[in-house]
């Protein structure tokens, strides 16, 4: 944690592509693509409870989330009055940071309209206009619509129950504090509309079982043996940032309506939406079992090829943050966790070019993968339209680094709000900006 946001620290000690050994001899990561009718408990076992790989289950709620897939059911079933964090200022998802094409790179945009009311954003993003706003990553929009938390835990319960020997595993223990400021799980929802929005290439301390219920995401997966050659920072103790590149072996699953999706601990990980419809996928990070995972792969090892050194590093950032004074209720808190992945970079130039790259994978949709016809790391014109026209080194909305961090400011003060205060936080706001001639109604 020592060189948070900064690429360019360790760049005497990197290893570059020219020097990458002949990844092609690898163990392949273990990936399980599984239904309703070939799943077994082995298969959960191995992947959810001991974090071994990669498990799909197509419609693993078997049909009970088609009648979620209307905005009519959203709009009975959630408050309507609660305010949310999320991306974008209703007119763009992404700002470049800088007017240097060469030293410029995308950043989430938080603009005048964030927090949003959740009616406002069900009927001017999932509907209406499509106005870019991304509920994504929100950590209490099931903690604050308790009959929703109820559905999804008990679908979470059942797909785990084979493996979990517990009828209630998520139920029995959701919303509760496993030791301090640390719950036994941590819920994050994701809410949006089409596919010009993704997450680039990142990762988090735990594992992740995930359930869409609306559009596609693609998920494009690197295993932790390859640490050593992605360039990692942290952006703090329990998560991290890194170049992707091409050479390093990557794994891509679909992930659609109705498919649980479970990922071990610290995998890196790029997402990227498919459909030009509205979005929901709800997910949960397991703190108890990602803990117990690393010790045993610490202290007993692992079947999985080259799958024990990230638990070691995870450790021992984890004992450092404690000895060197960090909170980490600070995470524990917030309502979003998506200002973790804007923050100001420091790249050199080569890094700049492969998170160019990168961007270009992202909008292209990781295409190459399936399409010999598409070239990794090239502009498409696939990203998201500027004024009618594809963002490009002559075409990009600004942001200068001086607004950047009033806006990170001015966001750390209300990452912490519960609902009602966070209400009355944007009400004050957009009256002192109504006043000085602020345009922020939808």
């Amino acid at each position: 944690m020592d060189h948070k946001f900064d690429f360019t620290a360790l760049r005497d000690y990197y290893i570059y592509p020219e020097d990458f050994p002949d990844f092609s001899k690898d163990t392949p990561a273990p990936v399980f693509w599984v239904d309703n009718d070939n799943v077994t408990a082995e298969i959960i076992d191995y992947t959810w409870r001991q974090g071994n790989g990669i498990l799909v289950w197509r419609n693993a709620t078997r049909g009970r989330h088609e009648e979620m897939m209307s905005l009519d059911w959203v709009r009975e079933n959630f408050d309507m009055e609660k305010y949310y964090e999320g991306q974008g200022d209703l007119e763009n998802y992404f700002f470049w940071n800088d007017t240097d094409w060469n030293k410029a790179y995308q950043y989430p945009a938080l603009g005048p309209h964030s927090p949003i009311k959740m009616q406002d954003f069900v009927d001017n993003t999932l509907d209406g206009e499509h106005l870019p706003y991304y509920l994504g990553f929100n950590l209490k929009l099931l903690a604050e619509n308790l009959n929703l938390r109820k559905i999804f835990m008990s679908w979470f319960d059942e797909i785990v129950a084979p493996a979990a020997g517990e009828d209630d595993y998520f139920s029995s223990k959701v919303g509760k504090k496993m030791f301090g400021v640390v719950n036994y799980f941590h819920e994050f929802s994701f809410m949006y509309y089409g596919n010009e929005n993704y997450a680039p290439m990142h990762n988090g301390i735990a594992d992740d079982s995930f359930i869409q219920v609306s559009n596609t995401k693609r998920w494009v997966f690197i295993h932790t043996r390859y640490f050593p050659y992605l360039q990692i920072i942290f952006r703090d103790f329990a998560a991290m940032m890194m170049i992707d590149f091409p050479e390093v072996p990557h794994v891509v699953v679909d992930v659609g309506p109705g498919d649980f999706m479970y990922f071990p601990p610290a995998w890196c990980h790029a997402v990227v939406n498919l459909e030009d419809t509205w979005g929901m996928g709800i997910g949960i990070r397991d703190s108890r079992k990602t803990m117990k995972q690393m010790v045993s792969k610490v202290l007993f090892g692992s079947s999985i090829e080259a799958d024990v050194g990230h638990s070691f590093n995870q450790w021992f950032q984890f004992l450092k943050a404690k000895l060197t004074g960090y909170d980490p209720s600070s995470n524990m808190k917030r309502r979003s966790a998506v200002e973790v992945i804007f923050q100001q970079y420091t790249m050199d130039e080569f890094q700049v070019e492969q998170l160019h790259k990168h961007t270009h994978d992202m909008n292209n949709k990781y295409a190459h993968v399936f399409d010999e016809n598409i070239e990794r790391g090239v502009d498409y014109g696939n990203g998201r339209k500027f004024k009618g026209k594809p963002f490009s080194k002559d075409n990009f909305p600004v942001q200068t680094t001086e607004g950047a961090n009033q806006r990170l400011r001015e966001y750390g003060e209300r990452l912490t709000l519960d609902a009602e205060s966070l209400k009355e936080f944007v009400e004050d706001r957009n009256a002192k900006r109504e006043a000085e001639g602020w345009k922020y109604e939808l």
